[in-house]
Order: structure tokens, then C-alpha cells, then sequence
């Protein structure tokens, strides 16, 4: 059981329930999603954070960099509206809250090295080394951000 799990059995130590979608901090846009193998560029907050089942964005599997090279680790999603899938296939739309933990801000090059470690593998990209070499190109955290929008390409 995690930490948040157990403090939810005493009154008032809880996380509360937020009121509706969004996050709990504040973020450049556009952002980048590194997890799951892949890279997810999202342009703004309404797209961040509306998603559904077929995506499948497991949020906490992911690392979140802002356009400001600030890292944050995703604690808890809570879902609003979601449906079941079972009737749509996972495709209906719905919204979440991401609580956000801040986890510093890491140099260019690691941001560089955690997409090429994440998602530039010969089993799921085309052309690895030129995929490797777009990520190298990128000389701001928000080049490499612009990169990664086109990952479908490599």
C-alpha cells in the first residue's frame, strides 16, 4: 500500500478529490510524454488532458518534461466521464486530473538520453540511427519537444 493509500484511513489526511479536470501545476506548453516505449507530445493542457482507453497513456508510466525543461513525475490520475469500454471499443473521450510532483530539471542531454533510451529501439522505429540523430540536432528542450511531435515519422 502506498503512502496516500494510508493516509486515506485517517479523517482529513487524505488527498482530496479535485473538483474537475486539469493539473495540479503549472505548465509550458507544449509538453512531452516519455514512457511506454514511446514519446507523446501534447500542444496544451486541454489535450493533455483528455484522453481515452484506446490511447493507452498509463500516466504514471510516464515522465513529463514542459517546454521550460522541468521534469515532473505523474502521482494519480483521476478520471472524469469515462464510460465503459467495453460498449465503444476504449475510444469514447474523457477527461483527467493529473496530480504533478516536481522532480527538478534535468540537463538537455538527459532529456536526450531518456528518449533515446525510451523510444528509439530497431523494434519500433524505422531508421534508429536517424531518429537518434534528429534527437541529437535539437539544440533547446523545446526543439527537441518539436522533434518528438513527428516521432510517427521514424
Amino acid at each position: 500500500m502506498n503512502l496516500f493509500g494510508l493516509l486515506s484511513f485517517f479523517p482529513g489526511c487524505a488527498p482530496r478529490k479535485p473538483e474537475g479536470p486539469g493539473v495540479s501545476e503549472p505548465l509550458q506548453f507544449p509538453v512531452l510524454l516519455v514512457g511506454q516505449r514511446r514519446v507523446v507530445v501534447k500542444p496544451d493542457e486541454q489535450k493533455l488532458i483528455a484522453t481515452n482507453v484506446a490511447t493507452g497513456i498509463n500516466f504514471p508510466e510516464f515522465t513529463l518534461i514542459d517546454s521550460a525543461g522541468r521534469q515532473f513525475s505523474i502521482l494519480q490520475v483521476t478520471e472524469f466521464g469515462k464510460t465503459s469500454g467495453l460498449l465503444d471499443m476504449g475510444t469514447s473521450r474523457f477527461q483527467v486530473y493529473l496530480r504533478l510532483k516536481p522532480a527538478g530539471q534535468p540537463s538537455l542531454a538527459q532529456v536526450k538520453s531518456l528518449v533515446k533510451q525510451t523510444a528509439i529501439h530497431p523494434e519500433t522505429v524505422k531508421d534508429p540511427e536517424a531518429a537518434g540523430r534528429e534527437v541529437d540536432q535539437a539544440a533547446t528542450i523545446a526543439q527537441l519537444i518539436e522533434s518528438c511531435s513527428t516521432s510517427w515519422r521514424w
